[in-house]
Parts: C-alpha cells; structure tokens; sequence
C-alpha cells in the first residue's frame, strides 16, 4: 500500500509523510515496519496543548483483511435491525394481547344482548297477537278489551368503538387471520342485530297510543296498523335468526365465545309489562 501524503497548513506548521516541520514541536508514530500506525496522533501547539485528534487508517494488505472488515460492518447492521425488529414485536404482542381481551369483553357484551332479545321473543309474539286482537276488535265496533299496558321489546346496547380502534391504530393487522376472523364476524352481525332493534324500539313507540285508545282518530287507527305490519316484520326476522346457533345464523359466530352468565332484562318495567296479559280474552 502506498504512503500517505499528508500536508497540514497552519500557522507555518507542514506535514509531509508523516513527517513534522522544523517550527512546530509535533511528533508523528510509526509501526516498525515504516506503515503509518493506526494509534491517534495528537498535535500540539506550542504552549503543548493537544488541539488535533487523528485516527489515521489502518491499512488493509488483503481481500480477506478487506472481506472480514465488511463482514464486521454487516454483521453490525444486521444485530442492530434484529434488536430493533425485537423490540418493535414484543410492542405488537403487548398491543395485540391487550385488544383481544377489549374486543373478546365486547363481543361477549354483544352477546349477551342478543340473548336478553331471544329471551323475550315469546312474549314478543304474545304481544304482537293481542295488538292483532285490538285491531281486529276495533274493526268489527267491539270494545277493545285493553287491561294493561303494551310494554316493548328491547335490547342491551353494545358500544363496539374498541373494533374501530383495533382497525385504526393497526392492532387488529398484527393479528393471526384466524383471530381477526374471529372477531370480526360476531362484531358485523351485532352491528346488523342493533340496526334492526332501533327500528323496533322505534315502531314500538306506536303502540303507546293504543293506551289512550278512546282518543284515537281513523288517522291514528291507520298508523297504529302500519307500525303492526312493520313491527310483525322485524319481529320475523328477529326470531329466525335469533333461534339457535346453527350456521347461518345471527348467534352461529359467537360459539367460540363465553355465554354471559347474566344477560336478562325481565326486570326493566317495560319488560315486565310486555310479558303481562294486555288485553282481555273476550271483548268487554
């Protein structure tokens, strides 16, 4: 390998070859073999403070010399992308394990409100066939026969926010296919289910005025018997998918979860009333 030239002009100091002029007190190392020694040379001035710090290199005398140095540099690299992957996968489990728990707690939640629905269909379809009776009863001149009030099916209400932040902040990305599927079929049909009973709570409201039925004109008569159409209808499809748990149906993806042990709304006034007698069997 050739000598290193070096020229260093300051203050009428001069490098040459590893070599130090006449006017400045500088002292340059050698190896014993004359190469330049890879040792730092300090410079000082004149007061015999150090003011310069240089690492000359090390020369390579060999494509191995060469090939390990590079080899040293990659391994470096590739330790330092590990550590950081490590780190950044011990981040995910530690995010992934806390969602799975706050989207199982949800999802075990949406259940539960489903079968609280389930729990009451028989005193829906009970209620449903008393409304038909006053219908009919109202037609025909009969007195109505209402002895109570009409009461309304309901549900628990499932806020399922912690799917949308497990879909933002990337958490649910990190998890197996498996899992996210999971997941995210009982969490769709619930959001499904909860469409439909906000349209029942809302048809439901109708039937209030069949409290007051005296007062009812032929206009409230009409939408009293268009809110019993609708309110039949949701009633339908509530019941056929809320059945049991075969496939294809609306509680089929929650098998994998646990059944809340505490689910009923039979103690909600409404509830109650619902499942009471509302009308007489005879006309009165």
């Amino acid at each position: 390998m050739p000598n290193l030239d070096i020229h260093v002009a300051n203050s009428g100091r001069d490098w040459h070859n590893g070599k130090v002029g006449d006017k400045g007190q500088h002292e340059a190392l050698t190896s014993a073999d004359g190469a330049p020694d890879a040792s730092p040379v300090l410079a000082r001035d004149v007061d015999g403070e150090e003011q310069l710090d240089i690492h000359k290199p090390k020369p390579v005398h060999s494509w191995r010399e060469f090939i390990n140095e590079i080899g040293v540099i990659v391994i470096g690299v590739l330790i330092a992308l590990g550590g950081e992957q490590a780190v950044e996968s011990l981040h995910w489990r530690h995010v992934v394990g806390e969602t799975k728990e706050s989207l199982s707690a949800t999802v075990e939640d949406a259940y539960g409100a489903m079968l609280s629905r389930q729990e009451m269909q028989s005193c829906v379809d009970r209620r449903l066939g008393d409304i038909a009776t006053i219908l009919s009863r109202h037609d025909q001149g009969e007195p109505l026969g209402i002895v109570g009030p009409i009461g309304a099916p309901t549900a628990s209400v499932v806020q399922t926010y912690a799917f949308d932040m497990a879909i933002a902040s990337q958490a649910f990305s990190h998890m197996p296919i498996t899992d996210q599927a999971k997941f995210f079929e009982p969490i769709g049909v619930y959001r499904t289910f909860d469409e439909v009973i906000k349209d029942e709570r809302s048809i439901w409201r109708e039937f209030r005025a069949l409290e007051r039925a005296s007062f009812l004109t032929q206009a409230d008569w009409s939408d009293v018997r268009k809110a019993y159409n609708r309110a039949s209808d949701l009633n339908a499809i509530l019941s056929a998918n809320l059945r049991n748990e075969e496939p294809g149906l609306w509680l089929y993806p929650f098998r994998p979860f646990h059944k809340p042990k505490s689910y009923s709304l039979s103690g909600i006034p409404r509830v109650r009333q619902l499942c009471r007698p509302a009308v007489s069997k005879s006309p009165a």
